[in-house]
């Protein structure tokens, strides 16, 4: 194992399950590169930022002052314990991460940069790539202009379309979506998640694009289709950055693009 150099830390809460399945991917990634004890995993910091307002429902009415204090405020706390960087297992979240980087000098490592890297190591150039993803972040391009950049065709459904409207009742319903049960996955989520994708025509692969779809899709289901899965990839980054085999990201997310 290599010695670690960097201390990650994780604003968590965005919602909780999706941290707690986040930090299963790190043990995960941690025994895949040959960890056999608890000295052999790499160690983090971690902050519950359960008080962060909803992001979708911040941005889709265009208020986010709270949301940005809030993360800004957990960001704040993560560097008091002394972490060096942040990861941040919610995707919709990025979409504020220029603004809390600008009042709190701890930078973000990028999900949405790191999985259309990797992205782009499984799937040809110019493919169709289904983005699974909240309205909220639908609305902010986060994932269609990284992909459009990177040389694929974002598919995305209609925010008002029956498709959308099951991705986000399999995430956001208050009886059985996936932050309403925690870390169990009642089967009508996942049904409908499940479902939206055969109503998205042919693509080359489905992005996970929301961390409690990462909850969904980590349970045995017979989705037809490659799913990638930015928890996996954001814990390798992790990774990476921890042991010092990857830069520290920048202290803005513009500069990615």
């Amino acid at each position: 194992m290599n010695v670690q150099l960097r201390l990650p830390g994780i604003v968590g809460g965005l919602g909780p399950a999706a941290h707690i399945e986040f930090e299963k991917r790190l043990l995960a990634e941690g025994e895949r590169r040959g960890a056999h004890c608890d000295q052999d995993h790499i160690s983090w910091v971690l902050v519950s930022a359960t008080n962060v307002p909803e992001r979708t429902e911040a941005l889709l009415a265009h208020e986010t002052r709270d949301a940005t204090s809030e993360l800004a405020a957990a960001a704040a706390r993560l560097v008091r314990a002394g972490a060096d960087f942040a990861a941040v297992p919610c995707n919709t979240a990025h979409a504020l991460g220029d603004a809390v980087m600008a009042r709190v000098p701890l930078p973000w490592l990028d999900l949405i940069d790191v999985t259309t890297d990797e992205l782009a190591k499984r799937v040809p150039r110019g493919a169709r790539v289904l983005v699974l993803e909240t309205t909220g972040t639908m609305q902010t391009g986060l994932y269609r202009e990284r992909l459009t950049n990177a040389g694929f065709e974002a598919v995305e459904f209609e925010p008002d379309s029956a498709a959308q409207a099951g991705v986000m009742r399999a995430i956001f319903d208050a009886e059985f979506g996936i932050k309403a049960t925690g870390t169990r996955v009642d089967p009508r989520a996942l049904a409908l998640a499940a479902g939206a994708i055969l109503q998205a025509g042919e693509v080359a692969c489905a992005i996970a694009g929301c961390t409690e779809l990462s909850i969904a899709f980590n349970v045995p289901n017979d989705v037809p289709l490659q799913i990638l899965d930015p928890l996996d990839v954001l814990a390798a980054a992790t990774y990476d950055v921890a042991l010092g085999l990857r830069p520290l990201p920048p202290l803005t997310a513009a500069a990615h693009r």
